[in-house]
Protein backbone atom coordinates (compact mmCIF):
# COMPACT_ATOMS: atom_id res chain seq x y z
CA UNK A 1 0.00 0.00 0.00
CA UNK A 2 1.44 3.56 -1.29
CA UNK A 3 1.50 6.55 1.04
CA UNK A 4 -1.12 9.16 0.66
CA UNK A 5 0.42 12.04 -1.38
CA UNK A 6 0.24 15.94 -0.60
CA UNK A 7 -3.05 16.16 -1.99
CA UNK A 8 -4.57 13.43 -0.57
CA UNK A 9 -3.33 14.27 3.02
CA UNK A 10 -4.29 18.04 2.89
CA UNK A 11 -7.96 17.18 1.70
CA UNK A 12 -8.13 14.47 4.93
CA UNK A 13 -6.82 17.37 6.92
CA UNK A 14 -9.25 19.71 5.30
CA UNK A 15 -12.05 17.16 5.63
CA UNK A 16 -11.09 16.98 9.20
CA UNK A 17 -10.89 21.03 10.03
CA UNK A 18 -14.58 21.34 7.63
CA UNK A 19 -15.94 18.40 10.06
CA UNK A 20 -14.53 19.90 14.00
CA UNK A 21 -15.96 23.70 12.56
CA UNK A 22 -19.43 22.50 11.90
CA UNK A 23 -19.44 20.20 14.95
CA UNK A 24 -18.29 23.19 16.97
CA UNK A 25 -21.14 25.10 15.49
CA UNK A 26 -23.82 22.17 16.94
CA UNK A 27 -24.08 22.26 12.84
CA UNK A 28 -25.56 26.13 12.50
CA UNK A 29 -22.54 27.09 10.29
CA UNK A 30 -22.94 26.41 6.54
CA UNK A 31 -20.40 27.13 3.93
CA UNK A 32 -19.36 30.64 4.10
CA UNK A 33 -19.07 30.77 7.54
CA UNK A 34 -16.87 27.77 8.18
CA UNK A 35 -14.55 29.05 5.00
CA UNK A 36 -14.12 32.68 6.59
CA UNK A 37 -13.20 30.33 9.73
CA UNK A 38 -10.84 28.46 7.59
CA UNK A 39 -9.08 31.35 6.20
CA UNK A 40 -8.69 32.72 9.72
CA UNK A 41 -7.36 30.19 11.02
CA UNK A 42 -4.50 30.13 8.21
CA UNK A 43 -5.86 27.43 5.89
CA UNK A 44 -5.89 28.93 2.11
CA UNK A 45 -9.18 28.49 0.86
CA UNK A 46 -12.46 29.04 -1.28
CA UNK A 47 -15.54 28.32 -1.03
CA UNK A 48 -15.74 25.83 -4.03
CA UNK A 49 -13.07 23.98 -1.83
CA UNK A 50 -15.02 23.63 1.05
CA UNK A 51 -18.16 22.72 -0.63
CA UNK A 52 -17.01 19.42 -0.01
CA UNK A 53 -18.72 19.75 3.15
CA UNK A 54 -21.58 17.95 0.76
CA UNK A 55 -19.35 15.09 0.12
CA UNK A 56 -18.97 14.67 3.86
CA UNK A 57 -22.90 14.81 4.56
CA UNK A 58 -22.50 17.87 6.26
CA UNK A 59 -25.83 20.18 6.09
CA UNK A 60 -26.06 23.39 8.14
CA UNK A 61 -29.66 23.67 9.47
CA UNK A 62 -31.69 25.96 8.00
CA UNK A 63 -32.42 29.31 10.22
CA UNK A 64 -35.97 29.97 11.76
CA UNK A 65 -38.11 32.96 9.99
CA UNK A 66 -38.21 35.05 12.94
CA UNK A 67 -41.84 35.18 14.10
CA UNK A 68 -43.67 38.53 13.91
CA UNK A 69 -44.52 40.59 17.22
CA UNK A 70 -47.66 41.72 15.30
CA UNK A 71 -50.91 40.36 14.73
CA UNK A 72 -51.35 40.34 11.22
CA UNK A 73 -54.30 41.33 8.62
CA UNK A 74 -55.57 43.72 11.25
CA UNK A 75 -53.95 47.31 9.89
CA UNK A 76 -55.61 46.77 6.11
CA UNK A 77 -58.75 46.67 7.66
CA UNK A 78 -58.50 49.49 10.27
CA UNK A 79 -56.81 51.58 7.55
CA UNK A 80 -59.94 50.87 5.03
CA UNK A 81 -62.40 51.82 8.12
CA UNK A 82 -60.51 54.86 8.94
CA UNK A 83 -60.41 55.86 5.21
CA UNK A 84 -64.21 55.46 5.16
CA UNK A 85 -65.05 57.68 8.29
CA UNK A 86 -62.51 60.35 7.01
CA UNK A 87 -64.61 60.07 3.51
CA UNK A 88 -62.14 59.30 1.43
CA UNK A 89 -60.05 56.15 -0.07
CA UNK A 90 -56.76 54.52 0.62
CA UNK A 91 -55.93 55.46 -3.26
CA UNK A 92 -56.03 59.25 -2.62
CA UNK A 93 -53.20 59.13 0.09
CA UNK A 94 -52.37 61.73 3.31
CA UNK A 95 -52.25 58.92 6.01
CA UNK A 96 -50.39 59.42 9.30
CA UNK A 97 -50.57 56.08 11.15
CA UNK A 98 -49.40 56.26 15.01
CA UNK A 99 -49.98 54.80 18.09
CA UNK A 100 -50.84 58.27 20.04
CA UNK A 101 -53.79 59.95 20.29
CA UNK A 102 -53.25 63.34 20.92
CA UNK A 103 -49.75 63.96 19.12
CA UNK A 104 -50.97 61.84 16.05
CA UNK A 105 -54.08 64.00 15.45
CA UNK A 106 -52.60 67.33 16.41
CA UNK A 107 -50.24 65.94 14.25
CA UNK A 108 -52.36 64.94 11.44
CA UNK A 109 -54.32 68.71 11.60
CA UNK A 110 -51.14 70.38 11.68
CA UNK A 111 -50.32 68.85 8.52
CA UNK A 112 -53.76 69.97 7.26
CA UNK A 113 -55.06 66.33 6.91
CA UNK A 114 -58.50 64.75 8.12
CA UNK A 115 -57.73 62.60 11.05
CA UNK A 116 -59.91 60.06 12.61
CA UNK A 117 -58.75 57.74 15.75
CA UNK A 118 -59.55 54.07 16.28
CA UNK A 119 -59.82 52.76 19.47
CA UNK A 120 -59.50 49.01 19.76
CA UNK A 121 -60.49 49.09 23.33
CA UNK A 122 -56.73 50.45 24.54
CA UNK A 123 -55.61 54.00 25.95
CA UNK A 124 -52.41 55.12 24.81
Amino acid sequence: MRAPTLREQRRADLDAAITAHFAASSGTYGLPRITRDLQHDGWRVSDNTVARMAALGLVARRRRQPQSLTRQGKRGALCVIAAKRCGTTLAEGGWVIGDNLIADIAGGRAAGLRTNWIDRDTWP
